[in-house]
């Protein structure tokens, strides 16, 4: 699948996924979403409904290990690709 489908999935879910946090977080979070975006912005869980979500665009697992050990969007969209 085309990368930009990929983050365009995950900033859908983010929407979603992170409206506990305020407007004006929300709205950095999703203006900056690109394969550069910093995993450490969000919460844990965050973190795995972007995994889980392009792991059902694509198909493809991504294990754990490389879940929890991704530091960009970028990390977890290279894990897909080597999946």
């Amino acid at each position: 699948m085309d990368e930009t489908k990929l983050i365009e999935a995950v900033r859908e879910a983010l929407i979603s996924d992170i409206s506990d946090y305020s407007l004006e977080e929300r709205t950095a979070i999703i203006d900056d979403i690109s394969p550069a975006f910093r995993l450490d912005r969000i919460d844990h869980l965050t973190r795995w409904v972007l995994a889980h979500t392009l792991e059902n665009e694509t198909k493809q697992t991504i294990p754990d290990s490389q879940i929890e050990s991704a530091r960009t969007l970028g990390d977890l969209l290279t894990s897909v690709r080597e999946s």
